[in-house]
């Protein structure tokens, strides 16, 4: 049992994917594995982070919505430099956004 706790605490508490802000490409949303917002998880980086080397396990680009930056897939190979690729990912410049701070220059 306990290897379970720990197997759905990580899906639904590290990041699976970044899903960029429909407004702000600088803004990634982090979600878990069942595509749920991570709680005080938006981070805006100074630098477009589709442009990220060494970071993304891949990057799905859509034509109607933002992209999605995956860290990891079912493939378990995907997860082996997950902790390395995620601290690369915070080595750039970033800051932790709430969605109204994200959004402010609409309403003003």
């Amino acid at each position: 049992m306990r290897h379970e706790s720990m197997m759905q605490a990580y899906r639904l508490l590290v990041p699976y994917v970044f899903r960029a802000d429909e407004d702000d490409p600088f803004v990634l949303i982090a979600q878990n594995r069942d595509y749920e917002e991570i709680p005080k998880a938006r981070i805006r980086f100074k630098r477009n982070p589709g442009n990220f080397l060494g970071v993304w396990h891949s990057v799905q680009r859509h034509l109607v919505w933002p992209p999605s930056f995956y860290m990891y897939d079912d493939n378990p190979e995907s997860r082996k430099d997950y902790w390395e690729r995620l601290g690369k990912l915070y080595t750039h410049k970033h800051v932790i956004v709430e969605w109204r701070v994200a959004h402010a220059a609409e309403t003003q």
